[in-house]
C-alpha cells in the first residue's frame, strides 16, 4: 500500500506551504493524481486521515481528481480517455474495443504524479 508514503509525503509538502505562510488551520486540500499512480481513493483517503491527525489539517476536507489515462488502439491509433479509479484501469484495457476500427489492442498513456493542486488556509 504505497497510499501511506504518499499521504506521508502530501502532508508534509501542506504543512509546509501552510506554515510558511502562518495559517492557524487548513480548511482544504486538491489533489490531482495521474490515471496511471495506481493510487486508490478510499486507502489514500484513510492514510491522510492518519497522518493529518493532531496536525493544522486535521479536519481539512480533501478533494480528489483523478486525471485521465488514455486508451490508444495499436492499430490505427485513436484515443480513448478513461477516467476510472486505478483498480479498474487494467479492466477497460482488457474490456477495450476501438470505436474507430474494432481492434481490441490497445496501449496505456498517462500520468503518474500525484500533485497538490490547492490548499485553502485560515489565518
Amino acid at each position: 500500500m504505497h497510499e501511506f508514503s504518499t499521504a506521508q509525503q502530501l502532508v508534509k509538502t501542506v504543512l509546509e506551504v501552510a506554515e510558511s505562510n502562518q495559517a492557524k488551520e487548513v480548511s482544504e486540500v486538491e489533489i490531482d493524481i495521474g490515471g496511471l499512480t495506481h493510487l486508490s481513493e478510499e486507502p489514500l483517503r484513510f492514510a491522510f486521515s492518519i497522518m493529518a491527525k493532531g496536525t493544522l489539517m486535521e479536519d481539512a476536507a480533501i478533494k480528489i481528481k483523478y486525471l485521465p489515462a488514455i486508451l490508444r488502439c495499436k492499430k490505427c491509433r485513436s484515443e480513448k480517455k478513461v477516467n476510472v479509479e486505478p483498480s479498474e484501469m487494467y479492466g477497460a484495457l482488457v474490456d477495450f474495443k476501438c470505436r474507430g476500427c474494432g481492434a481490441r489492442e490497445a496501449e496505456i498513456d498517462g500520468d503518474t504524479s500525484c500533485i497538490v493542486k490547492s490548499i485553502k488556509v485560515k489565518k
